[in-house]
């Protein structure tokens, strides 16, 4: 992007003392500076101004320059820089980012430090307390200037944000008769997190040269924010094995956080796990192609605290004043029973190693996730659309499998072949109030007990009308009709989210020379491609760029074809398969012969090496980039192809 640069500056150290044998202290410690500019625009990142956006409406000819032409209409070269852009209606984009430059200044601290005490043989009693924590400030201009019409001003922000946490246990090793080996775990762990933030903004600035803050002439009234969040644990862990053959873990914690109401901050938590190692098993002493198996399974239950603050509080906002005073409404209802989401899960595994070359792990698991954390619509008779609330239950089943083969394994040489796959359903098992479904209506998804989270609920699209070439749509028993109504919206059995995903790596080394290349990649994965929307409807062929399906579009009575005459709506015809295969990384590295480096009498080591991101994609997918994570993809940046080259000295 023109107009844009960013430096970074950081320092990192890393202590480690053993002060006397029963006493160790440790302290790690990152400080970075990172200072940017960017141009900016002047509506979000899916509007009129987004670069993504103007590429694909911007018409062939479209450009941010005078076209100069004779009186014969020939072409005679480019002119003035325009307040729009040809023909688009759009103001000249560059034109726009040039005279609404931001910068971002952010200052951070990251670092942990410990304390170790062994007062006697097995015990160890550590502390460790950390703090992560930055000061953000934010300045966004808009010049004034002459080519496009703007409202001058300047918006400063600051914020501040620090999380410390404090975590102290206590650990006790011993064994018994040998073979009876105890580790008995007990601790506690508080976290307290912080941030502020203050935006300030002033307009009428009336000079390029002069745009701070301070040169506007009208000021408006700043804003203010301060959240603070509070976590406190108690836990508790014993391990047991006998004979490196057989492993008991169990654990038990409760959990506390300020985000939930105040009759259910606390929550307990835990989870028993077993083990048997049997290639330890006299059975398998002489089974010559096992060179290791494992068999494992555990259960337990975990909380999930993933929602905003103050959401379980009746907050108050202020409103407009009155007789010069202040005046203030209720804003949301309190919920002094919102909890904790809890995870119970189920899981069942073998791992090993087989023939000294195939390296396996392949593990089951049922997951019920309950009291799920969500906005649920309310009576409008409470004066509000809705609040959070502990509703609803889905399960998760699934399968992970891990492999990797070792295909060529010799002294100067090695090649191998690493393969993940993961296959997980999910389905609703019940919702709130004893319902058996409700519409979201912040993301528009409808939840029903017995189908799968993220299923897209739409109405279908059934083609064009041969006879006039207008939209067809199936209603709710599949009969073709011609009037578009959401009510004949139903599941159509492509979910937001992939079944299947799974990964694979390849590993060369020759010598000095290796080779490593990792794909990744989702199957089943539906996504709707609302840049469709403006691209193929006729209501914008006008005024922007199509894509070559609209040269498909219906023009003669009988036509069969799939481009309506119609304005597009809300259906299935933008919801495409994003499943894809990403070649995510490519690496080629050379590492000089130890010789050369030590003939050099100052290098331990030289590498050089050559790397590239997401050089190849394989997708159905018409749109920018089928990895987003979203229901609608409009103006979405894609992945970016990046490439480096390196050189990595040990001195």
């Amino acid at each position: 992007m023109p107009y844009s640069d960013m430096s970074r500056y950081s320092v990192r150290s890393n202590i480690n003392t053993k002060i006397t044998n029963w006493l160790k202290y440790g302290l790690n410690l990152n400080l970075a500076y990172q200072r940017s500019h960017h141009a900016g625009y002047s509506t979000t990142s899916t509007g009129y101004y987004n670069p993504m956006n103007i590429i694909a409406w911007g018409l062939p000819y479209a450009t941010p320059y005078e076209i100069k032409t004779d009186e014969n209409g020939n072409f005679l070269g480019y002119g003035k820089e325009q307040d729009y852009i040809t023909d688009l209606g759009l103001k000249n984009y560059f034109t726009v980012m040039k005279y609404n430059p931001t910068e971002r200044n952010n200052a951070r601290i990251n670092g942990n430090m410990y304390e170790e005490i062994t007062p006697i043989k097995g015990l160890v009693l550590r502390a460790v307390q950390a703090i992560d924590a930055y000061d953000y400030r934010y300045t966004s201009k808009v010049i004034p200037t002459d080519l496009i019409s703007v409202t001058p001003g300047t918006t400063e922000s600051f914020q501040r944000f620090y999380r410390l946490t404090s975590t102290n246990t206590a650990e006790y090793k011993f064994a018994l008769a040998q073979n009876n080996h105890f580790d008995i775990l007990a601790g506690h762990e508080s976290i307290f997190s912080n941030s502020n933030s203050v935006t300030t903004s002033t307009n009428g600035q009336t000079d390029d040269r002069m745009t701070d803050i301070s040169h506007g002439t009208i000021a408006n009234l700043p804003s203010y924010s301060n959240s603070s969040i509070a976590y406190n644990s108690f836990f508790a862990r014993i391990s047991y094995d006998y004979a490196d053959k057989y492993f008991l873990d169990g654990t038990y914690r409760i959990d506390g956080s300020s985000l939930f109401g105040a009759n259910k901050r606390y929550a307990p938590f835990y989870s028993v796990g077993v083990m048997w190692n049997i290639f330890k098993e006299n059975f398998l002493k002489d089974v010559a192609w096992i060179n290791n198996l494992q068999l494992k399974s555990s259960y337990g239950t975990m909380g999930n605290s993933g929602i905003s603050n103050y959401l379980s509080y009746g907050k108050t906002s202020t409103g407009l004043t009155y007789n010069e005073q202040t005046s203030w409404y209720l804003a949301s209802l309190s919920n002094p029973n919102l909890t904790w989401e809890e995870v119970e899960a189920f899981n069942l595994g073998v791992n090993g190693k087989i023939f000294d070359c195939l390296t396996f792990n392949v593990e089951l698991y049922n997951k019920n996730t309950k009291n799920m954390l969500m906005y649920i619509p309310y009576s409008y008779i409470s004066g509000f659309s809705g609040g959070w609330g502990n509703v609803g239950t889905m399960r998760n089943r699934g399968v992970d499998v891990e492999l990797k083969f070792d295909i060529l394994r010799k002294k100067d040489l090695y090649l191998g072949l690493s393969l993940n796959m993961n296959y997980n359903k999910n389905t609703i098992t019940e919702l709130y109030d004893g319902r058996d479904e409700f519409v979201d209506g912040g993301s528009g998804l409808k939840y029903q007990v017995g189908k799968a989270y993220g299923e897209f609920y739409v109405v279908r699209f059934a083609g064009v009308d041969p006879a006039n070439g207008k939209s067809l749509w199936l209603d709710a028993e599949g009969n073709d009709t011609g009037t578009y109504s959401e009510s004949n919206a139903v599941f159509i059995g492509k979910n937001r989210f992939a079944p299947w995903s799974g990964g694979a790596s390849l590993d060369f080394s020759w010598k000095g020379l290796s080779l490593n290349a990792t794909f990744a990649g989702v199957f089943g994965k539906s996504l709707e491609n609302y840049d469709r929307y403006f691209l193929e409807s006729p209501a914008f062929a006008d005024e922007s760029n199509m894509t070559k399906r609209m040269l498909n579009i219906w023009t003669t009575p009988g036509q069969i074809t799939d481009i309506p005459v119609d304005a597009s709506k809300h259906d299935s015809r933008y919801i495409e398969d994003a499943s894809f295969v990403r070649m995510k990384n490519l690496q080629i590295s050379y590492s000089f012969p130890q010789k050369m480096m030590n003939a050099t009498g100052f290098l331990g080591a030289a590498t050089i090496y050559v790397s590239g991101r997401n050089l190849l994609t394989f997708t159905k997918y018409t749109g920018w980039d089928p990895e987003v994570d979203a229901i609608t993809a409009m103006g979405n940046y894609p992945n970016t192809k990046q490439f480096t080259i390196g050189v990595e000295l040990k001195f």
